[in-house]
């Protein structure tokens, strides 16, 4: 008797075991024949290709092509790395299935952001009923690949930030993986040959072999703006190139920009005058030398007030472009209130040849000199020879005038007497 109870049990338990397997997917499956009326389909999955790291939906579609009816028509979703289940559950039920029926099953799943690209198989498991035991295996292809490989030139600068001309500089550029997925391959390509930049002691191109999703690289060149570059924004072709983990080839072109620009420098000085220590209203020029190495745009020259003198003109000179190692004079109307040499206040405001705008302060220093000093007769000495002339000229006249008369009385005395 006790043997009799002793067997039960031991039914019962394997019975419990199977069935507990069978549920927790720990099942030893029964894979199925040619002939077999269990038919699983994988109709679809959406998005297509599923991209590192996405969610898709799943559908799989079973049918029974026999006559006998399916007792639990159910599927099993086994979602190996990179695959895993976010949303919903891993056993779908339909129940009953008659003979020539259908059903179709949704799963949602997602896939790892580091997968690799290409095709991943997603098993599926069906079964007529979960009881029996006997599972029919269908591996399903998952397409996955990247729909933006895209790499990305995220930022581009020189040190120094203005490259002067005959100056060797570094140039780099930050190279950024917007893909979802590694890039190899990579090779960046810079198209010198219409402008006035040069590669130094290197060609214009750098290669690097992956580039992570995400990730970013910095590619350093070496250039050199050439002796006779005239400064601006010079416009660089490049070409990129890269495969994907498929060894899909891309290629894209691009522009970028370097900024040729020599740091301002200007001489100033008090060109020429009218103005003396006798005579102190007149014009002085200023003149301002451009001693850069690149030309400058829209100077302009505004003269501030002072104590030593009263402005006559416009307080404000235009002179426009002064190229390279050229330069241009601003002019003003003074009436100076000192015989002693005094500063002149100036304020400068210029663009460069990439249109940086800069504002300068400066004092320019003026002489005062005596007219003998400049060169001129002082005003005295001329009003001296203007009196002097006057004088002559009324003694000849009044020579020429008592001349005249006496003739006169002479030519009336001589009638007279006749």
């Amino acid at each position: 008797m006790k043997r009799g109870k002793i067997g039960i049990l031991f039914l019962a338990l394997i019975f419990s075991i199977t069935t507990i397997s069978a549920i927790d997917l720990e099942i030893s499956p029964s894979y199925s024949s040619e002939g077999s009326v269990l038919v699983i389909t994988g109709l679809r999955y959406e998005p297509y290709p599923v991209g590192p790291g996405e969610q898709f939906d799943l559908w799989v579609k079973i049918e029974n092509r026999g006559a006998q009816e399916f007792a639990n028509a159910t599927c099993i979703i086994k979602p190996d790395y990179p695959f895993s289940l976010y949303q919903g559950e891993s056993v779908k039920s339909y129940g009953k299935l008659r003979g020539g029926d259908v059903t179709v099953f949704q799963f949602k799943l997602a896939i790892d952001q580091k997968s690799v690209q290409g095709s991943n198989e997603l098993q599926v498991w069906c079964t007529k009923d979960p009881s029996s035991n006997a599972w029919t295996i269908q591996k399903i292809p998952i397409l996955v690949q990247t729909r933006y490989p895209t790499l990305n030139i995220k930022g581009v600068k020189t040190e120094p930030s203005l490259i002067s001309p005959g100056e060797d500089a570094v140039l780099l550029l930050s190279l950024e993986n917007l893909a979802d997925s590694a890039m190899k391959d990579i090779l960046v390509r810079l198209d010198l040959s219409s402008v006035s930049i040069a590669p130094s002691g290197e060609i214009a191109e750098k290669k690097l072999r992956m580039l992570e999703s995400s990730g970013i690289a910095d590619l350093i060149f070496s250039i050199k703006a050439l002796p006779d570059a005239e400064g601006g924004i010079y416009k660089i072709p490049f070409t990129l190139s890269y495969t994907n983990n498929l060894g899909d080839f891309y290629n894209q072109t691009g522009i970028i920009g370097i900024q040729v620009a020599s740091k301002p420098e200007l001489i100033f000085s008090a060109d020429s005058t009218t103005i003396s220590k006798s005579d102190r209203i007149g014009e002085v020029s200023i003149k301002i030398t451009n001693a850069g190495l690149t030309d400058l745009k829209f100077v302009r020259v505004e003269i501030l007030p002072s104590k030593n003198f009263k402005l006559l003109s416009n307080d404000v000179f235009y002179i426009g472009d002064i190229d390279s190692d050229d330069f241009g004079t601003a002019s003003f109307k003074l009436s100076v209130k000192t015989s002693k040499n005094f500063e002149i206040p100036l304020n400068i405001l210029f663009r460069d040849a990439i249109n940086n705008e800069y504002a300068q302060n400066v004092s320019v220093t003026f002489n005062m000199l005596s007219a003998k000093e400049m060169g001129q007769k002082s005003s005295t000495g001329i009003l001296i020879t203007i009196l002097i002339s006057i004088v002559v000229l009324l003694a000849i006249f009044v020579k020429r005038f008592r001349d005249r008369i006496k003739g006169l009385v002479q030519t009336i005395l001589a009638k007279i007497k006749r």
